[in-house]
């Protein structure tokens, strides 16, 4: 099943500079495929779906949203996928007022605000990866914090095979605490192997 959306980014959310999600801080399972940005999720049916999300102008300011599944995907399932990559990319962020009038009060924002014009903040999809984020953040370069997702990913992750390419969803709760410690350091994350595990077996 192939689908896509079409997703119009509200006046008072633009500017709207989608290429920043393309070039800062693409953490994985989030990949970078032309000009898009693609991932694995896998829905509590244990469906999995491959998302790309694009961008267009024209006609109007749009996030594309295209969605792969082997099985099915009913309406609802379409919807909570589509909902959740819209809260992702800050669709409905109230930006506008931001760069038009904040920005423009103040010398410090303005000037930085030039470099990442109508940039949006990218909002984790589940608040566990966002702990974990801040976990591997720690006392490290942001290089390491790349290959420390990947090597989780990669391990503890789903996997499954889109166009003969293989893509791995970000590892859940219960798959980190029930793996061996040793495991969780060998995907380089250091001292930090007892606070991710330790922060899975709470949840679970």
């Amino acid at each position: 099943m192939e689908k896509t959306f079409t997703i119009p980014i509200p006046e008072n959310s633009q500017p709207y500079n989608f290429d920043i999600f393309l070039t800062h801080y693409v953490f994985a399972p989030w990949v970078v495929e032309g000009k898009e940005l693609v991932r694995l999720f896998k829905l509590n049916s244990g469906k999995f779906v491959l998302t790309k999300i694009g961008f267009k102008n024209k006609p109007k300011p749009s996030l594309t949203i295209a969605l792969q599944s082997i099985k099915s995907l009913t309406e609802d399932e379409q919807k909570y996928i589509t909902n959740l990559l819209t809260f992702i990319f800050a669709v409905n962020e109230e930006a506008k007022y931001f760069y038009e009038v904040i920005c423009k009060k103040d010398p410090a924002l303005k000037a930085a605000s030039e470099e990442i014009y109508g940039a949006h903040l990218r909002t984790d999809p589940y608040v566990f990866e966002s702990v974990l984020g801040v976990i591997m953040a720690q006392n490290v370069l942001f290089k390491r914090i790349y290959e420390m997702t990947r090597l989780l990913c990669e391990k503890f992750g789903e996997k499954q095979k889109f166009n003969g390419k293989i893509y791995h969803t970000f590892p859940t709760p219960q798959r980190l605490a029930k793996a061996d410690i040793s495991e969780i350091r060998a995907c380089k994350v250091g001292y930090r192997d007892k606070y991710i595990k330790g922060v899975a077996e709470k949840i679970v």
